[in-house]
């Protein structure tokens, strides 16, 4: 782990940890998470991606950097594929106020990044729990946590590459840091909703 990971991550420690109470980690985790939980989560995975990604795609195109575009997301659309799967109708039953973000730095874009490509690294874990959970078996594909077409490995390090890269300074960490709280915060706002799933008929 990187100085500069190790900041961010220390700067969301609690915000991270407060997240997983509302998100179903140790119902993921322990195999428990019923059908409706795992709708629930990935209805509200859509809500925050369609809110998030846009916002972010265009930052860092805007960059200019090629090393930067790399990490424009496209998520939305394995979020779509699992809406399809679970034949959840998308309806604006979330109300969860939207962050502005007005600061669209390459440093405000990395503290963004780093709740986002965190999140798609815990994805390779969450996946396995998914697959081995029973109440689960019948659903061919986890397509947002799967992430098949990714290395998500190698995807991380470069993410870290670029943090040291673009990070040099102490002022551009805090704009990071800054970032990456709102990001977490809206998370949890959003998971704390309640749950309310409309099925397609």
């Amino acid at each position: 782990m990187t100085l500069i990971i190790g900041a961010l991550k220390e700067a969301t420690n609690q915000l991270h940890k407060d997240l997983e109470k509302v998100s179903y980690a140790n119902e993921i985790m322990n195999k428990t998470i019923s059908l409706r939980q795992y709708q629930d989560l990935i209805q509200k995975n859509h809500y925050l991606y369609q809110h998030l990604e846009p916002t972010l795609n265009k930052a860092l195109l805007n960059s200019k950097d090629p090393s930067i575009q790399l990490f424009c997301s496209h998520r939305l659309v394995d979020l779509k594929s699992d809406l399809d799967l679970l034949k959840i109708d998308i309806s604006n039953n979330i109300s969860t106020e939207t962050p502005c973000f007005t600061d669209t730095s390459i440093a405000a874009s990395l503290g963004m990044l780093y709740v986002l490509e965190g999140a798609r690294l815990g994805g390779s874990v969450i996946v396995k729990a998914l697959k081995n959970n029973p109440n689960l078996q019948h659903l061919p594909n986890f397509n947002f946590y799967q992430q098949s077409s990714v290395h998500i490995g190698q995807r991380w390090k470069a993410f870290q590459e670029l943090i040291q890269i673009h990070l040099k300074e102490e002022q551009e960490t805090e704009v990071a840091k800054k970032n990456a709280i709102i990001v977490f915060e809206f998370f949890y706002k959003t998971h704390c909703q309640p749950l309310i799933i409309f099925n397609k008929s």
